[in-house]
């Protein structure tokens, strides 16, 4: 990187001089091979943000392209998180700024705003237009107008959240919330099966100590390994510290359980039986969520944790007793009000909200599919459509992948030998766990003859195998429901 500022960053830094809330502290300065500029913004405040703050300008180093950054200074800037802001931690030791960057760059809605406001992408005005948007979301926040009736929901930003560790749910509607609602006992115990291969976890089973509450979740056909323990508590709404702000320590995690009435190392001491077994279990909590602001209609919400491995078994000076293993949790800081939490990316599943883009009609989706042929066009076909949303299929195909079908072929050299139909099928469940498939194995002559009540029953049928065999053996099907073929 050059040591003196390009002409683009110094003529985004003249444009800033125009914005009369703005006035620059320190002017363009390499800092962790970026370019940053140290700014002051005023605003007439009510007294929830400063009528001053200060923020560094974190610039890309192919300015006006790349990701701009507006971070609090950790000397004079803001402390707490607010909507549209990513966790606003203390950073790293060696920078002077911290880390809660507000999200700025949204182009519709923009905090009341109904037009258009497209972000520009010249170096004259990219900087400044940023700056600008950065004042009035201050202003926003200091005024409780972040938000608004009819902005989309979005859940806080989660210090040590996994990407990589996940977990996700079903029936995450109205009617399952109502039911966690009238439940006396809003905790107990749920099941969960890790999906075999990662490190994701789904949500099966809900059930707590009076039996008032007790669901299952839809039947999954990808394969999982055994139901393991986890607790579960319904709190009155999303787990946070105010204003939005996600929690980071078992200890601020505690405080916001006690203002729900739950007591943490109690609900551990509950269920310990299930617990000390020297294995992680997940800690999920329940809250009610709305698709936009100001909706009425609650529905069903939840996050996971994964609990560290508590006292378990034979413990030298320590008796095999729920106090002695607490104590000695405590001694260890296993759970410790300082310890750092591992928290899941938890999703709900369901079709409303996987998928959201793409998906064919409702009506098209309940329709069942029979595909003949899964070579190049057939394996492509099925695949698409169960990730538009189809969730019902037959395939017929007796042939086994070869490798001179690798290079026009959804499937992989793993899958050499092997039925094409059943192993498209194995695929299509990893692509959708509460789908319902069935692999024939034999040619669509042979199909016809013994497997009739199955293509009686679906309501398409796609012939991708261009054998004129295929089409004389479906006109010799005498099918009762009317079908669409293609």
């Amino acid at each position: 990187m050059l040591m003196d500022p390009p002409d683009c960053l110094r003529i985004a830094r003249r444009m800033l001089e125009h914005l009369p809330f703005c006035e620059i502290i320190d002017d363009l300065t390499l800092c962790e091979n970026h370019w940053t500029i140290h700014f002051r913004i005023q605003i007439k405040s009510t007294g929830e943000i400063p009528s001053e703050t200060f923020w560094y300008a974190i610039l890309p180093e192919a300015y006006p392209y790349g990701e701009i950054e507006l971070c609090p200074a950790k000397i004079g800037g803001i402390e707490k998180t607010y909507w549209h802001q990513s966790y606003n931690s203390s950073g790293r030791a060696y920078t002077p700024w911290r880390e809660g960057n507000p999200c700025v760059s949204t182009s519709l809605r923009f905090w009341g705003r109904k037009q258009y406001d497209a972000e520009p992408r010249d170096s004259e005005t990219r900087l400044a237009w940023h700056v600008d948007r950065l004042h009035e979301w201050l202003i926003a926040a200091d005024t409780g107008k972040l938000v608004q009736d009819g902005d989309p929901f979005e859940m806080p930003h989660y210090p040590g959240l996994s990407h990589v560790k996940g977990f996700g749910y079903f029936n995450g509607d109205v009617a399952t919330h109502k039911v966690i609602s009238r439940g006396t006992v809003k905790h107990g115990l749920a099941g969960v099966r890790r999906l075999k291969g990662s490190q994701t976890w789904i949500l099966t089973t809900v059930e707590n100590d009076d039996n008032t509450i007790s669901l299952r979740m839809p039947k999954q056909s990808v394969g999982q390994e055994d139901v393991e323990k986890a607790v579960w508590v319904e709190l009155q709404e999303v787990p946070h510290l105010a204003p939005w702000q996600g929690v980071r320590t078992f200890g601020e995690l505690r405080s916001v359980l006690r203002a729900n009435r739950v007591d943490l190392d109690g609900l551990i001491g509950r269920y310990s039986a299930f617990l000390r077994d020297g294995k992680h279990h997940l800690f999920i909590m329940g809250f009610p969520v709305v698709e936009c602001i100001g909706d009425r209609d609650l529905r069903q919400g939840w996050i996971a944790c994964k609990l560290p491995i508590l006292a378990h078994g034979k413990i030298r000076g320590f008796r095999s007793s729920p106090k002695s293993y607490a104590d000695y949790d405590r001694i260890k800081k296993i759970t410790t009000d300082d310890v750092e939490i591992e928290w899941l990316d938890s999703r709900c599943w369901d079709d409303s909200e996987v998928l959201s883009r793409g998906a064919l009609s409702s009506m098209t989706r309940k329709l069942k599919f029979a595909i003949i042929g899964l070579g190049a066009i057939g394996s492509c076909l099925a695949e698409l459509l169960a990730r538009m949303g189809v969730k019902d299929f037959l395939l017929i195909d007796d042939e086994a992948l070869e490798i001179g079908n690798l290079t026009r072929h959804t499937l992989g050299l793993h899958s050499l030998g092997l039925k094409k139909s059943a192993e498209i099928a194995k695929r299509l469940r990893r692509i959708e766990p509460s789908i319902c498939v069935k692999a024939l194995t034999k040619s669509f002559e042979m199909a016809r003859r013994r497997d009739g009540e199955l293509l009686e029953a679906v309501d398409v049928i796609v012939d991708c195998t261009g054998d004129d065999a295929v089409l004389y053996n479906l006109a010799a099907v005498p099918f009762e429901k009317e079908k669409r073929f293609c």
